[in-house]
């Protein structure tokens, strides 16, 4: 079989438009801290993640209130880094990820990592 092509092909007729599409919430990866002190006790939480729009952050500490649930982070990345600490300064979850905090001084991370999109919850309290 031989071909000849004869002419100069008008590649726009050939070119494949990029189509942006936004992930919806079946691609979504939500990430809650619950707290399960049941006294008066706030779990303080932090979370360094990548946002559905923009660059890598970092959010906290965030007081999730006794028996307490709060969102902490949606994202489609499914690495993100979390840090806890209960009301008298302990770590409740900590790392070896050190950031920087928005407010000042800094925080230790964890590093997790999930296989499925949904809503993902971490416990702690007192």
């Amino acid at each position: 079989m031989t071909a000849i092509v004869t002419g100069d092909p008008a590649w726009s007729e050939y070119a494949e438009p990029w189509v942006r599409k936004v992930a919806g919430d079946d691609y979504l990866i939500r990430t809650f801290a619950v707290n399960t002190c049941t006294r008066q006790r706030a779990l303080n939480v932090a979370v360094h993640f990548r946002p559905l729009s923009g660059d890598w952050k970092t959010e906290g500490f965030f007081p999730v209130p006794p028996n307490g649930i709060a969102l902490m982070a949606e994202s489609t990345n499914r690495n993100y880094y979390l840090s806890a600490q209960r009301s008298d300064g302990r770590a409740e979850i900590g790392g070896d990820k050190i950031r920087d905090m928005p407010a000042g001084g800094i925080g230790r991370f964890r590093t997790f990592g999930v296989a499925d999109w949904g809503d993902v919850f971490h416990r702690g309290g007192c």
